[in-house]
């Protein structure tokens, strides 16, 4: 694995790309609760729970919020974890593909 400063640097950049994506798109935004998942994803990776815990939490609430209970609640019950919700926002999902 590279040094600290690759993973200092790495985590910099997706701190950057969650700022940006919060400002510029709103942090309840798919893009943005993607990246804030991605930053809990590494933190957790680095052994970091108790940080990646709060922001994977946050994301979720987030997704919750743009959603709709109802629509988040049939979402996540075909998921297995946030990666998958992030994934599923990724490959172009879209509030209307919860609708039935």
């Amino acid at each position: 694995m590279g040094d600290a400063g690759d993973v200092d640097g790495g985590i910099a950049l997706l701190q950057e790309a969650l700022d940006c994506a919060t400002s510029s798109l709103g942090a309840n935004r798919p893009e943005s609760l993607a990246a804030k998942g991605d930053m809990a994803a590494v933190l957790f990776e680095l052994g970091l729970e108790e940080e990646a815990s709060s922001l994977e939490r946050e994301a979720f609430e987030g997704a919750r919020t743009y959603f709709g209970e109802d629509s988040f609640g049939n979402l996540c019950s075909g998921l297995e974890s946030g990666a998958e919700l992030r994934t599923a926002w990724r490959n172009g999902f879209r509030e209307k593909d919860l609708r039935r």
